[in-house]
């Protein structure tokens, strides 16, 4: 999916390898792989912390609100989105770049399908496309950072996972 983590991942790696422009970006090559493995060790720590939930619906929900409570700690970092930065310069981008985010969107996207696929399947008569269900958490994660920029308000991460959450709860029929 995409991630809402990429505000964890640019101070963490991006400020560590010197990519503070997208001219950088295109430099850096060995940057990509990096920014791609900080971004899926917080998909892995989401999904690690809710493992021991065995109700398909409870453990997505409870996925989506693991990131929606540490929003306002992501957002302090950086609140500002790396993949939407670099997607949005892609001609100043190195292709590995592009293709390390491309990747790590694929590995959140499978494992939010993953989550939601179980979950869905206790909702007999539901008919939704849970590729396009998982996709629009990452439109959400993306147009957050946006937000957080217009606004000058972090709060706007959580508020619009809360939102996500609460769709795909009441979609769910989960408490």
């Amino acid at each position: 999916m995409s991630s809402w983590c990429h505000a964890a991942v640019w101070p963490a790696t991006v400020s560590d390898h010197a990519v503070a422009s997208t001219s950088s970006v295109r430099r850096d090559g060995p940057a990509g792989a990096a920014i791609r493995a900080a971004d899926l060790a917080h998909l892995d720590a989401g999904l690690a912390a809710t493992a021991h939930i065995t109700d398909p619906a409870a453990r997505a929900v409870a996925f989506l609100r693991y990131y929606e409570d540490g929003a306002d700690e992501l957002m302090s970092e950086q609140s500002g989105c790396l993949y939407a930065i670099v997607l949005a310069e892609r001609d100043l981008t190195s292709s590995e770049i592009n293709d390390q985010i491309a990747k790590a969107t694929r590995v959140w996207r499978d494992a939010i399908v993953d989550l939601l696929r179980p979950a869905l399947a206790t909702r007999p008569g539901v008919d939704i496309d849970v590729h396009a269900l998982a996709d629009h958490l990452y439109t959400t994660a993306e147009g957050d950072f946006i937000l957080c920029r217009t606004y000058s308000d972090p709060a706007a991460t959580r508020a619009q996972l809360r939102i996500y959450r609460q769709l795909v709860q009441a979609l769910l029929h989960a408490d």
